[in-house]
């Protein structure tokens, strides 16, 4: 087994610190959650979508270095392959590596629940407080209140 090229470590270093960051944010969205603070959730969505894009930027860029050094196109493969290096050379940086995606995956998940638990009670209240629309058809089998056929009799113009 070979040493691992100094530019893989390093962007596996600068990943491990941006999901740092993105975790960071991930917490204070929770807390903006809980609080109903529609407001800070707002300040937090620029600072989350560029760390975002930051992370997939990030994860093309170790693609495309992880491809040559292990052989395979295949991201299963190559995350294989890394696990196993890492675990031989750098255990420090993959435990830091997989903490840190991890809390981001969890924070993520338990955000997106608190979201979703919000919408459904949200709809609920929505469909208990706006009127049901009229029916197509009255009790006396005539068109509902709409503008163009208003209580016309059938059979007349």
């Amino acid at each position: 087994m070979t040493a691992l090229p100094d530019t893989l470590l390093s962007l596996l270093g600068e990943q491990t610190r941006r999901l740092n960051t993105f975790s960071s944010l991930l917490e204070q969205e929770t807390l903006a959650l809980q609080q109903a603070d529609i407001e800070a959730m707002s300040r937090l969505n620029p600072d989350k979508l560029q760390h975002a894009e930051q992370l997939q930027w990030l994860a093309r860029e170790l693609r495309q270095l992880l491809a040559p050094l292990a052989g395979q196109d295949d991201v299963t493969l190559q995350r294989d392959w890394l696990h196993q290096q890492l675990s031989a050379h750098h255990p420090a940086l993959l435990q830091q590596w997989e903490a840190a995606a991890q809390a981001c995956r969890v924070q993520n998940e338990r955000n997106g629940q608190m979201i979703e638990q919000q919408l459904r009670f949200n709809q609920q209240a929505l469909h208990t407080l706006l009127p049901t629309p009229d029916p197509l058809y009255g009790i006396d089998g005539r068109m509902g209140d709409d503008s163009n056929n208003a209580r016309r009799d059938y059979g007349k113009a």
